[in-house]
């Protein structure tokens, strides 16, 4: 079985990014209509987590984010529902993301520790032979954490905050 490399940028763009983008731009009835946007939406993650699964055998968290966000947003389509519903799944997505960032901190595989000790955006055997060598891994540590705690949490329910408030704004007019 091969190693896992992932890149989180195409991991994002994959499952995120292009779904999105299609529900926004090329679900109207002139280019694919509601259905065959999200099915066309839906594929990428799909795809991506399949694979995923099949070569690595592990889950992609990101993926199966991708795929619920893109079920949230279409089924909120195809079921002409309140555009409040589509607000709140704006403002939860990001929010779950600074819940996990931040409950992560506490386990043994911390997402920002992962994030930047990964093999497609550092070089991690280097950065830790340097760390040991200049007796800073507590240091190092002690940064990563203080970024998963304040950081990338205050980063994503803030995003979270005001995609609510601004699509609610949207609302109200």
């Amino acid at each position: 079985m091969a190693e896992k490399k992932s890149n989180p940028l195409s991991e994002i763009v994959f499952n995120v990014i292009v779904p999105s983008v299609i529900l926004m731009k090329f679900s109207g009835e002139a280019q694919l209509g509601a259905v065959g946007g999200l099915l066309v939406a839906l594929a990428f993650p799909v795809a991506f987590g399949g694979y995923e699964l099949v070569r690595y055998k592990k889950y992609n968290f990101i993926a199966l984010l991708g795929i619920v966000s893109v079920l949230l947003t279409g089924g909120i389509g195809l079921l002409e529902l309140d555009t409040k519903w589509l607000a709140i799944k704006e403002a939860l997505i990001p929010g779950l993301i600074g819940i996990v960032v931040f409950g992560s901190t506490f386990t043994k595989f911390p997402v920002v520790r992962n994030l930047v000790l990964n093999d497609s955006v550092s070089n991690p055997g280097s950065i830790n032979e340097r760390l040991i060598e200049n007796n800073n891994q507590h240091l190092f540590d002690r940064c990563l954490t203080a970024v998963s705690l304040t950081c990338l949490r205050v980063l994503f329910f803030f995003s979270s905050i005001m995609n609510l408030h601004s699509s609610d704004s949207d609302c109200n007019q």
